[in-house]
This record gives structure tokens, C-alpha cells and sequence, in this order.
């Protein structure tokens, strides 16, 4: 208590990633647990090892803190089973001088320590014996990880080589490469480390680089031969993130690794479609001088042309009318480019599709016509605009209304005064 009056931040973690939250959880003191969380303690932080306060309060059958925890938001990923030897002796919340490390290896220690002659210095034990025995040696190379010490994983790399040549490693390089830490991810591929490792959840290493927008990293797993390809469980590649973010760079370096320019998400969406969406004329300009396709709408028939529309990205929807995109494709509404463009409010998107000869008075399946849908909307410049263009205003739609008619039923006497005039 002392220590939180005096400001002491409550959500520290040591070297293994192990916050006070969880110290208090596994030791099921509720008393310390309310201190702690009446003081903003972070809920959400996990260890080295993947473990969350909650999952610490569960493995200890600590129901009361379990609760507590539950209640301020945490989630758990352990529902059942002990915690890692490597961890579980390590919180003795009303031991004296608890030992955080214990149960801990010499060489774990020491990585936590970021002292590459701390290492060095430790008697190694039988070729092989630290990583075939137990997990310790990716504990090791983990720790070293989370401290951003490249020194010590090359340390630990060369004190034992049999780890880069197996997949136990691809924990750390995940760790390394969403935290942007490219020194380390440099030392991981120098010494074998695949640079197609994947998390336990299916994320290549590419995708997750992409997804936290480091740059850097994306090239150098490209120079390391990583392949470009693979998506993530949602179907999202590293092209399509570089797209979303409007990532110039990063869209560079996965075009000159041949990523592929098709590839579809879950959604049916592409790293055009997105890059259209983003309004990214320079992404749109890159992938279509690569050949990407502009006919190749998403699961919902929404085109790469009427994502750029929807977003009022008015450059991108002028460069895809000028590479031939399709004006009249329709989604699976029966919407046009026009109607959603319409719909939106977006004046100049509009414009442009009426110089491409787009069809103005096109329905879709609720019989709505662009000029029903501005007036509907109470937009009188939409309106106006249309009816220069010489949008038909008989048109019923399935409710029978005209676009009078429904500018009538909202009471928009400025949109019914261009209809009487």
C-alpha cells in the first residue's frame, strides 16, 4: 500500500514479462489483487510464457480472484493444468523474499539479465542436452527476446545450435518480429531460424510483420527468402495489410517478391480492393502497373471501383475508370458504382461515373434509382446533379414511390422544389 501511495507503477513487469497483478492472482491473495486493481492494473498483460493474470488465479484455484479478475475484463487462454515449471514457483506471495526466478535455469537467469558475458560465463552442459531435454533453451532464447538483447540470442544461438534447427523457435521470431525488434530478428535468421515461421494461431512471420506495419522487417524476411504467400486464418496477406495501411514501401518489397496480386481474403477481398478502399492512389497505381485485376469484387460483389466511390477517394475512382474497371458491376443488392456513390453522399465520385456514361437510372433489387436514393437522403446537390444528367424521375421502386414521392414522405421541400420546377 505504501509503495502505490508513492506512486509505484503497478503494471512493471520483471524480465519474464511477470507483473505484481499476477504475483497477487497465483497466490490468490484477493486483498492485493483489489489494491491492485482499484490502482489501474492491467489485466490484459501476458508473460513470457503466454500466461495472463487470470490464467495464473485458474491454475491455483483461486475462485475469488478468478472472479474479480473475470469481472475487471480479463481473459485466459490455460483453462485447465498447471503453470510451467519455469513459472510456477516463482510467485510466493506470503513467502518472505520470494525468489522470482526460481525454478528458472542458470541460462534463463542470465538472458533475463541482458549480459551476453553472463552467458558465456556459465559451464555449458553436453552437446545437445539444454534444448533436447526440456524446453529451457527456447525459455532462454524468449527471455533474451523480450529484453531486445540481439547480443544475447546470438549468445545463447551459438551455445547451443541444435535449436535453430527445429520449429521451437518460431515462438521468438513472432515475439521479435511484432515487436519490431530487428536486430534480434536478424540474429534469428542468421542462425537457421526459417523466416516462414508461423504463431501457434497460423500468422506467418510476413503477416505479422505487415499487420504491425514494420517495414524493415518485412524486407529483411524477404531477403531471407521468406515467402511472400501465405495468409493468416482470415485469408489476409502481407500485400493486403501493405494495401489497408497504404504502406508504399512496404507494398514495394512484397511486389518484388511476386506476391500474389489475387489473392482473396475470407471476405473476397484483395490488395487492390483494399488499396482502393484506403483511397491510396499510389497503391492502386502500383498493383495495376503489376497487372492487378480492377474486375474482381469482393464476396459481396462490392468492386474495387465502388470501394473507391464509398470512401469518396475521387483520384483512385479517375485512375479505375481509366484502366477500364467495370462501370455497371453490381453487387449482390444489385447496386451499381452510382448507387453506393449515391448513397454516400460523394458528389464528385458521382460526377465521375456520369462522364463515364454510367447508367443513371439503374435499379437495384429494391428498385431504387440513384435520384430515388439522393432524394430519400434529402440531398440537394445530388439531386440537382442527376437531374441535369437526365435521370428519370417516374421510376417507382418496389414500395411503388418515385423520387418524389419520397422526398415527399420526408418532408424535403428543397429536393420536392426541383422536381416542381
Amino acid at each position: 500500500m505504501a509503495l502505490l501511495q508513492a506512486g509505484a507503477n503497478v503494471n512493471l513487469a520483471d524480465h519474464g514479462g511477470n507483473t505484481p497483478l499476477m504475483h497477487a492472482a497465483a497466490g490468490g491473495d484477493v486483498a492485493t489483487l483489489d489494491r491492485l486493481l482499484e490502482a489501474n492494473a492491467n489485466v490484459k498483460p501476458r508473460n513470457v510464457q503466454d500466461w495472463s493474470a487470470l490464467d495464473f488465479a485458474e491454475s491455483a484455484g483461486a475462485a475469488e480472484a478468478t472472479r474479480r479478475l473475470r469481472d475487471s475484463g480479463a481473459t485466459a487462454i490455460r483453462h485447465s493444468g498447471a503453470a510451467p515449471a519455469a513459472i510456477r514457483t516463482v510467485f510466493r506471495p506470503k513467502a518472505p523474499a520470494p525468489d522470482l526466478y526460481a525454478g528458472w535455469t542458470d541460462v534463463a537467469v542470465a538472458a533475463s539479465r541482458n549480459s551476453p558475458a553472463l552467458i558465456e560465463a556459465l559451464p555449458r552442459t553436453d552437446a545437445g542436452r539444454e534444448s533436447s531435454a526440456a524446453p529451457e533453451g527456447t525459455l532462454a532464447v524468449l527471455v533474451a527476446v523480450r529484453s531486445d538483447s540481439p547480443r544475447s540470442v546470438e549468445s545463447l544461438l551459438a551455445r547451443d545450435q541444435s535449436l535453430a534447427n527445429t520449429n521451437r523457435l518460431d515462438p521468438p521470431l513472432l515475439l521479435a518480429v511484432r515487436s519490431g525488434e530487428y536486430e534480434v530478428v536478424s540474429a534469428l535468421l542468421a542462425h537457421g531460424v526459417s523466416p516462414d515461421a508461423r504463431s501457434p494461431e497460423g500468422e506467418p512471420a510476413v503477416v505479422a510483420a505487415a499487420r504491425a506495419e514494420h517495414a524493415n522487417i518485412v524486407s529483411l524476411l524477404i531477403s531471407a527468402h521468406a515467402n511472400p504467400a501465405p495468409q493468416d486464418k482470415w485469408g489476409t496477406s502481407a500485400l493486403m495489410l501493405a494495401a489497408q495501411k497504404s504502406n508504399s514501401d512496404m507494398l514495394r518489397t512484397l511486389l518484388e517478391a511476386a506476391a500474389p496480386l489475387e489473392a482473396e481474403d475470407k471476405a473476397g477481398r484483395t490488395a487492390l480492393w483494399y488499396a482502393a478502399h484506403a483511397g491510396d492512389l499510389n497503391g492502386v497505381s502500383l498493383l495495376l502497373r503489376r497487372g492487378a485485376s480492377t474486375d474482381h469484387p469482393d464476396s459481396s460483389g462490392v468492386s474495387a471501383l465502388a470501394a473507391a466511390c464509398v470512401a469518396d477517394a475521387t483520384p483512385v475512382v479517375a485512375l479505375l475508370l481509366a484502366r477500364g474497371a467495370p462501370v455497371e458491376a453490381r453487387t449482390k443488392h444489385g447496386d451499381t458504382a452510382l448507387l453506393l456513390a449515391t448513397a454516400a453522399g460523394h458528389l464528385p465520385a458521382v460526377n465521375s461515373l456520369l462522364a463515364k456514361q454510367a447508367d443513371k437510372d439503374a435499379q437495384n433489387e429494391f428498385g431504387d434509382t440513384a435520384l430515388i436514393i439522393a432524394s430519400r437522403n434529402g440531398d440537394v446537390s445530388l439531386v440537382k446533379q442527376l437531374l441535369a444528367a437526365g435521370a428519370a424521375t417516374r421510376i417507382r421502386n418496389q414500395d411503388r414511390a418515385t423520387a418524389a414521392d419520397v422526398a415527399q414522405a420526408r418532408s424535403f421541400r428543397e429536393v420536392l422544389a426541383l422536381f416542381k420546377g
